[in-house]
């Protein structure tokens, strides 16, 4: 009985999964600096502005690897590797992360289109950055009885990172976005 209950679970696990293989076609990254009340205080004496938000866009591809399981036809849970290619960019840009959450796919009018909701929670690995909340919104079209679909999403990662400096803890918010075309194999 055991045995049959284990498989059982494995068939309908595999039956209700969906992998996602795919390239990032744009990666940004928005930094805002959040600075400490002295250092307002030193600019505003001084008659100078505080430095602003900067922007940057990633060189080089990214890649990503998503595994999403359905716990019902519309409702799931599921996770997701990026990749960022190697870049000679000294500013960095995004970083390789992890993205676990959970999933909505919504009938958009069409037999064979769904809307994609994705909602949880982005961790870089790199060091000293925060985990912070992800999310993100596509289309998926996969013909009926048909395994194999594509899908394009817009996902968008907060983080917030520490840096102290002579001035003090320096806070920073960074907001990663990402324009993605994936190829899905469903289970």
């Amino acid at each position: 009985m055991k045995k049959i209950s284990f498989l059982l679970i494995a068939v309908t696990t595999i039956a209700s999964a969906q992998l996602r293989v795919g390239v990032d076609v744009s990666r940004k990254m928005k930094v805002t600096p959040s600075f400490p009340a002295e250092v307002k205080a030193l600019f505003l004496s001084m008659g100078e502005e505080l430095p602003g938000s900067e922007k940057m866009t990633a060189e080089g591809l990214g890649f990503s690897v998503g595994y999403d399981f359905m716990l019902a036809s519309l409702v799931g849970v599921g996770a997701e590797l990026n990749i960022a290619a190697e870049s000679d960019d000294e500013d960095g840009g995004p970083s390789n992360q992890i993205f676990a959450y959970s999933i909505v796919k919504l009938p958009f009018g069409v037999p064979f289109a769904r809307g994609v909701v994705r909602v949880g929670i982005a961790k870089s690995f790199e060091e000293g950055i925060d985990p912070g909340l992800g999310y993100g919104f596509g289309l998926r079209i996969k013909p009926p009885l048909f395994p194999i679909g594509a899908e394009a999403s817009y996902n968008i990662y907060n983080y917030s990172q520490e840096d102290d400096s002579d001035l003090g803890t320096m806070k920073y918010d960074l907001k990663q976005s990402y324009m993605n075309l994936s190829l899905t194999y469903s289970f």
